[in-house]
């Protein structure tokens, strides 16, 4: 059987069909990539930040000429890391600035129940590693540190 146009198949998709075919018979998987509908790259990868925002700021960025795809969920996990660890260290400073202020007058003492930028800053700067990273960055309303030397 000879196609009009003298190739070997009869028609385009018979070539195709009978791969198909064949790698049914021997269980193969096909090459297509499988494809979760409706799920965003974010929640693929079971982050809280969003991968699209990032891998657009890395593309906006020119950091390289061509980036991978696992590269902005790479770093977004990165950074909402770094995030949750500095929410955490500023909630404890929160914490101890309440015990220390109900020490200090119990009768007129409210809590506080957010972070402000001091808290921010305090953490960062209490903690070797962040205050590695953020040594030369400023934070504003986040007033001055103290200044403490760590024993390497």
């Amino acid at each position: 059987m000879k196609s009009r146009k003298g190739g070997k198949y009869p028609s385009k998709g018979f070539k195709r069909n009978a791969i198909k075919s064949m790698k049914a018979r021997k269980g193969l998987k096909s090459k297509r990539r499988i494809h979760n509908d409706g799920l965003s790259r974010s929640r693929k990868a079971g982050t809280m930040f969003s991968v699209g925002k990032i891998a657009r700021q890395i593309k906006a960025g020119k950091y390289s000429e061509r980036t991978g795809r696992q590269a902005a969920v790479y770093v977004t996990a990165v950074v909402e890391y770094l995030v949750a660890e500095l929410l955490e260290l500023a909630g404890t400073k929160v914490e101890d600035y309440n015990k220390q202020k109900y020490k200090d007058d119990p009768e007129g003492f409210t809590p506080r129940e957010r972070i402000i930028p001091r808290d921010i800053k305090l953490a960062l700067s209490n903690d070797p590693e962040l205050n590695k990273l953020t040594k030369y960055t400023t934070i504003a309303s986040g007033g001055t540190a103290t200044v403490t030397i760590f024993k390497n």
